[in-house]
């Protein structure tokens, strides 16, 4: 009959416990150096858009990432989208006022919008 290792006793020991193979971390990125280039690319590609309308397009995005993160029970994420709400308010403000100090006439809707 061929020995195996169910036939051995118990307590036998065959040698030192074998160690998990080492992780390189040299082969790794750095995450944050991932989100930088995924915000530089994210920046050439919205130049073309105001920053309020930036803003309306990613405060759900912010909303749902606060809410993970603060917890369902948090008025966190709440505050946190009424901020961004209005930062997009005032920068529409801002952005057709000047628009009308500079000569350019305003459509029917854009006046109706800032009144």
């Amino acid at each position: 009959m061929i020995p195996s290792a169910w036939d051995e006793p118990a307590g036998s020991d065959n040698g030192p416990p074998l160690k998990p193979a080492p992780v390189l971390l040299e082969n790794r990125e750095n995450p944050r150096s991932k989100i930088a280039a995924f915000i530089a690319r994210l920046v050439k590609t919205c130049s073309r858009f105001s920053p309020d309308e930036i803003i309306a397009i990613f405060r759900p995005v912010v909303y749902m990432w606060s809410l993970i993160k603060s917890g369902v029970n948090s008025y966190r994420p709440i505050i946190i989208s009424l901020l961004l709400d209005l930062a997009q308010l005032i920068i529409g403000i801002v952005r057709l006022r000047r628009s009308g100090e500079e000569g350019k006439s305003l459509s029917v809707v854009e006046k109706n919008e800032i009144a």
